[in-house]
């Protein structure tokens, strides 16, 4: 468990649950990470797992299913493929609950644009744990420009040729509150967020972050992204269907590249 700093009883109740537990460890840095994301990066740099079969991230926040490992072992070995992630149960707190969907097929460069569902659902191979833990260390301080630990692990596996499932039963319920980091992106207050996102051009300068340290400025989309021009992205707009896999997604981002391109004249 690694704890960022925080004022709360956080700290005694994992130690006394430690006490009964002894394959329990924790890690108090002296200072906050600034975000979810860079406390699971730290995570991943600071922990010795090579010795495992599996690591799968968790939230302190969520709950798992009595068998979300159990099935996750089998989808992993069933199918062949190095990392699994799936839909989740979005409840809060007034007893709501919402089916968040990650499931829709996977296209050929949805990694550029989004995650393969809430990092909570993550379960990894532990060769790719490795390769992916060795690509942090490689890029030393430069993680610290890294915005979403799931969105970055997604990226990394499909550019890297490490192939992913996502699954459609949801295994855990998702929790939802007020500084949920991106949370189930329910009704118009998300949807304004994400519209004020990408017009401002934060969303986009984030997708080009994370291709260029990744190495892939080279893939077509990135590409149009980074010549910024009306043509570009008219052309980007119409590849909306192979970089988001949801069908509203995918009307989504053609619409925002079309008013990005009008924006360009």
């Amino acid at each position: 468990i690694r704890l960022d700093p925080s004022t709360d009883k956080s700290e005694s109740v994992i130690r006394h649950y430690i006490e009964k537990h002894e394959n329990v460890h924790l890690i108090c840095p002296s200072e906050p990470s600034g975000s979810a994301g860079q406390n699971f990066f730290n995570l991943i740099l600071e922990v010795e797992f090579e010795k495992y079969d599996y690591i799968a991230f968790a939230d302190q926040d969520d709950i798992w299913l009595s068998n979300k490992l159990a099935r996750a072992d089998m989808c992993l070995t069933e199918n062949g493929v190095s990392a699994y992630s799936g839909n989740v149960i979005a409840w809060w707190e007034t007893g709501k609950k919402k089916i968040v969907f990650k499931s829709s097929p996977q296209v050929k460069y949805d990694y550029l644009f989004e995650s393969a569902g809430p990092g909570c659902t993550f379960v990894f191979q532990i060769e790719f744990a490795c390769a992916l833990k060795r690509y942090l260390q490689f890029l030393g301080e430069e993680v610290k420009s890294l915005w979403l630990h799931d969105w970055f692990c997604y990226a990394f596996a499909c550019s890297r040729g490490f192939k992913w499932f996502i699954d459609d039963k949801p295994m855990m319920m998702y929790r939802q509150h007020e500084i949920n980091a991106i949370g189930a992106n329910s009704g118009l207050l998300a949807l304004r967020r994400r519209v004020k996102e990408v017009l401002s051009g934060n969303a986009f300068d984030k997708v080009k972050c994370q291709a260029s340290i990744l190495g892939l400025n080279d893939q077509a989309p990135i590409d149009l992204l980074i010549q910024d021009k009306f043509i570009s992205s008219i052309k980007l707009a119409f590849h909306a269907h192979e970089c988001r896999r949801k069908p509203t997604d995918k009307l989504f981002f053609a619409m925002a590249m079309i008013i990005h391109a009008f924006g360009r004249l």
